[in-house]
């Protein structure tokens, strides 16, 4: 082992395969080598004895060290290792708390499934994720994963599975359930969602949570939602003014928000969002970038800025985009746009949505014979039917000889405008969120 870490690449290459030669499964464990010399000989194993080394994977997918098992489920999904796909399967199970090491795992079941090698780098699919909801060994986190993969309307995502979710002592669990509930059209979830936002013993960011789904509840959802709006909690505030707008209120309602406003300024831009009365000081034109630069200055929340991408009544940017899983394939997946983007193009790409539009996503205007007229970008096809989403997310089939009319735009399918739906503070929230996807 000693050897195996010299610094001379070739006593290195030499004494780890000696050692490989040599070496009985019960031998490499964590009381014998340390990780890089487990790492070092796994690796060994995997690129110069294959068949001799395939005993020792199940050691080492059940090793201490996460890039041990990273390893090994590489391993197993290049080779195509299919007698070990139900040890992958246990692994990624049990996984508690290593994001990269459940996409490994993902990407090593797509490649035993003969998927592209490229594509298995990505977050694998609701096929391998969703079975591992039901199941009490399941991890938190692998089961928040899932639920950002399955889609709020699906079948499998029924009041109790939910329920039994956001009991889970784990606030990314929750806080996922929670969201899954709000955007389904299941019908009783609005007494759950009224339980928990009125609910003092949960977190401010779950009942904020719940909030965002109450838009439309008459029993009693509205006056939780006045409630808070009115109240001392500034997450709960916020979240229910947002939430508010476009909501029809009555007089009594409307006159305590405008006192509300009148009385304390710095909620009156949310408020004016509400009440389209309640004045506000003009802001900069969308092509000023330096100035809008300069008004969203400083660190916003990134946990508002997520639930701002994923609100009905504000950002709306699910509706298109994916994070980690959940929201729509129509525009760029933005899970690690913070890598990419500084504040700049960020704000460009919100203000300025048709300055860059990307090859794939060129826009269409589509005249049909009934005279309806799609504006939309071609995502694919299915049973022989074109699929066309518009910028609100909703996806048209069209036959390719259907349009009457076919033109090519130059304008982004994501709308212009998008940030006259949000207060500058909501903006500076959204940009601190996507900033930190990296």
């Amino acid at each position: 082992p000693t050897e195996a870490m010299s610094s001379d690449p070739f006593a290195r290459h030499a004494a780890t395969r000696h050692v490989v030669a040599n070496l009985s499964v019960d031998q490499l464990n964590p009381q014998l080598y340390d990780m890089p010399a487990r790492l070092a000989v796994a690796t060994a194993l995997r690129r110069d004895t294959v068949d001799y080394g395939r005993r020792f994977i199940p050691q080492l997918l059940n090793d201490s060290d996460a890039d041990v098992r990273f390893m090994a489920a590489q391993w197993i999904g290049e080779t195509k290792n299919e007698e070990h796909r139900d040890l992958l399967t246990a692994a990624l199970s049990k996984e508690k708390e290593n994001p990269r090491l459940v996409a490994a795992y993902l990407a090593a079941l797509d490649l035993l499934d003969g998927k592209n090698p490229r594509a298995a780098d990505q977050v694998g699919p609701l096929f391998y994720l969703r079975p591992l909801l039901h199941d009490e060994k399941t991890s938190p986190m692998i089961k928040a994963m899932a639920l950002r993969a399955t889609p709020a309307g699906d079948a499998k995502l029924t009041l109790k599975l939910l329920k039994q979710l956001i009991e889970v002592e784990d606030p990314t669990l929750q806080l996922e359930a929670v969201r899954s509930l709000r955007m389904s059209a299941l019908p009783e979830r609005l007494a759950v969602l009224r339980q928990i936002a009125g609910d003092e013993k949960h977190a401010a960011a779950l009942r904020a949570e719940a909030l965002a789904g109450l838009s439309d509840d008459d029993n009693g959802g509205r006056q939780l939602l006045m409630d808070a709006a009115l109240g001392l909690d500034t997450t709960l505030r916020d979240e229910a003014l947002r939430t508010l707008r476009g909501v029809k209120l009555s007089d009594v309602h409307r006159e305590m928000l405008q006192r509300y406003a009148a009385a304390h300024e710095v909620v009156t831009p949310a408020v004016a969002k509400v009440l389209p009365n309640v004045k506000t000081a003009p802001r900069p034109k969308s092509d000023d970038i330096d100035a809008w630069l300069k008004r969203t200055a400083g660190n916003g929340d990134a946990a508002t800025g997520q639930r701002i991408f994923f609100h009905a009544k504000a950002g709306g940017c699910y509706r298109c985009h994916t994070i980690d899983g959940r929201g729509a394939n129509i525009g760029p997946d933005l899970s690690n746009i913070g890598a990419s983007h500084d504040r700049r193009r960020l704000l460009e790409s919100i203000l300025q949505p048709s300055r860059e539009i990307g090859p794939y996503y060129a826009v269409s205007l589509l005249e049909l014979e009934n005279g309806d007229r799609v504006t939309a970008i071609n995502i694919g096809r299915e049973k022989g039917v074109d699929l066309w989403a518009d910028a609100t997310g909703k996806v048209h089939k069209i036959r390719w000889s259907d349009p009457v009319s076919r033109q090519a735009l130059d304008t982004s399918i994501m709308p212009s405008g998008l940030h006259e739906s949000l207060t500058t503070d909501e903006l500076r929230h959204l940009l601190t969120f996507l900033e930190s996807l990296k």
